[in-house]
């Protein structure tokens, strides 16, 4: 991550600024799922040099390292296309910072003992739920809770979570929905194929990869085959939804404030590990030393270093606080800084800046539709996991019984956890392999747009 934002996400445009206000906007909304999502991407992360990868010990400690597996599937969450992005959105769900083998499974008396909570007359035990954790501990790189009262709102969320993916087995089989056994191996080769090398020799380091994080390759084509299917529900479910054109106009009248394009600026920025180092490079640009010739030589950002340090249009909510408030205070053309971020320390440079602009109505209208679209799918799909997760009449021993049964799964705090994956049952567009993780059942926020979460400078 750079300093300023995703490259392939163009701030520049009032588009764009259409669903980063409706993201603001529906604040609220997001508080009911927010566990590491989408983006996930602020979730996970490579490890840095000299980091060690996730071991397979169950008693590993909170934040530890993603392994090998884990870190090459969280960074293939990209999702093609809008329908991508909604139904990724819409189908997150918990995402637990569990751990696997090795949690305390406690016995409750409703069921039988060893049994975790029972669905449709099949019993799903704790060993099945640890199964299950080592399976997302392998893809992710999650990290147990130790303490309490953290585990024991991670046992309760998990079994739920692990109740509702039955539901909507079940709900798919109800209403039709297959996926076929070829459709998910062609997406698991395709990544075997873009992560580990084509043929067999990237087929056994994948397969290898797989058995020391503690999981299988017929897990994880499994795993596929659920979010697939579950994508083809979601598409059911959500059919038909549509806006309006007089929708449409009340709700931009409604949220015009909110859809302006901000000021944005184009920045530039070089990220040392000390001040020390940052003083001087501040010193030599004072100097006259060339910016874009300093961030070749000295930045740590390699993401941007090549061009000079530049980080785009940004506007200042896509940064750290304290950056974007030396970035946005200082002159167009005036060097800033150092400002320390959690990567280091920055020094950088106001190339131009774009004043604020009205939204227009004509110009964002198109891609404004498909938000309040998204957010009447999502409406359309929390009331049927609602639904089924009522009929469904889950019944959990006492260990593992949730505060609210018949509530959509919850996060089992207010953010996520280091090691936190994206929330299971994420169905990523048709071109893209998804990644495994137990079924949906919760509403998450909107697809990610520029803007939503802050960016740090490094």
């Amino acid at each position: 991550m750079t300093a300023g934002r995703d490259k392939s996400e163009d701030a520049t445009t009032e588009v764009d600024a259409v669903a980063d206000a409706v993201a603001d906007a529906e604040a609220d909304a997001e508080a009911d799922a927010q566990a590491g999502c989408v983006v996930a991407p602020a979730a996970h992360r490579e490890p840095a040099a000299g980091e060690q990868a996730a071991k397979t010990d169950p008693a590993e400690p909170d934040g530890a390292a993603d392994g090998a597996v884990s870190r090459r599937f969280s960074t293939q969450v990209m999702f093609s296309g809008r329908t991508g992005k909604i139904v990724a959105a819409v189908l997150l769900v918990v995402l637990l910072a569990v751990g696997a083998g090795g949690v305390l499974w406690y016995r409750g008396a409703h069921v039988p003992d060893g049994v975790a909570y029972r669905v449709f007359d099949t019993e799903v035990s704790t060993q099945e739920l640890d199964d299950q954790l080592l399976t997302l501990k392998a893809l992710y790189g999650v990290a147990a809770p130790k303490e309490e009262p953290r585990l024991d709102g991670f046992r309760r969320d998990m079994a739920k979570a692990s109740a509702a993916s039955m539901i909507l087995d079940r709900a798919a089989v109800d209403m039709g929905v297959a996926v076929a056994d070829r459709q998910a191996t062609d997406v698991l080769t395709r990544f075997m194929a873009e992560s580990y090398g084509e043929g067999q020799a990237g087929r056994d380091q994948f397969v290898q990869a797989l058995a020391q994080a503690g999981t299988s390759e017929a897990k994880v084509l499994g795993e596929i085959k659920r979010q697939l299917t579950v994508r083809e529900l979601f598409t059911r479910v959500s059919a038909g939804v549509t806006v309006s054109d007089e929708d449409l106009r009340a709700a931009f009248d409604e949220r015009r404030d909110q859809l302006s394009t901000p000021e944005l600026r184009e920045l530039q920025n070089i990220v040392v590990r000390s001040r020390s180092e940052a003083d001087q490079v501040a010193a030599e640009l004072a100097a006259g030393a060339s910016f874009e010739a300093l961030a070749q030589q000295r930045s740590l950002d390699g993401a941007t270093k090549a061009q000079g340090g530049n980080l785009g249009l940004v506007a200042a909510r896509q940064l750290e606080r304290a950056y974007a408030d030396a970035a946005f205070g200082a002159p167009v053309g005036s060097v800033f800084g150092p400002v320390q971020s959690q990567f280091g320390f920055n020094v950088g440079k106001v190339v131009r800046s774009q004043p604020p602009a009205a939204a227009e109505f004509d110009k964002v209208k198109d891609q404004f539709r498909q938000v309040l679209v998204a957010e009447r799918a999502t409406a359309q799909w929390r009331t049927f996991m609602s639904d089924k997760l009522k009929d469904a009449d889950v019944v959990y021993a006492d260990a593992y019984q949730p505060a609210d049964p018949d509530a959509l799964p919850a996060p089992p705090g207010s953010a996520p956890a280091p090691g936190t994956a994206p929330a299971p049952g994420t169905a990523p567009g048709p071109d893209v392999p998804p990644v495994p993780g137990p079924a949906p059942g919760g509403t998450p926020p909107a697809a990610p747009v520029p803007g939503d979460q802050p960016i740090a400078p490094r």
